[in-house]
């Protein structure tokens, strides 16, 4: 990730970035589990709108 945000700083792109914080209440056991997938939708459902990161996490904290 590191990579690709330096790349689009040299170029002059724009930087978004999305993910899943550590911080989600929610665990599983399973490769696929529809409750987690269902669980991390209404997650990004709920940022839309303009909740992007504009650099890698670990830069800012």
């Amino acid at each position: 990730m590191l990579g690709s945000y330096l790349f689009a700083k040299q170029q002059g792109f724009k930087f978004n970035l999305a993910y899943i914080p550590n911080n989600l209440n929610f665990k599983t056991h399973e490769l696929i589990d529809p409750k987690y997938m269902l669980s991390i939708f209404e997650l990004g459902r709920s940022r839309v709108g303009g909740d992007w990161e504009h650099s890698p996490p670990h830069l800012y904290r």
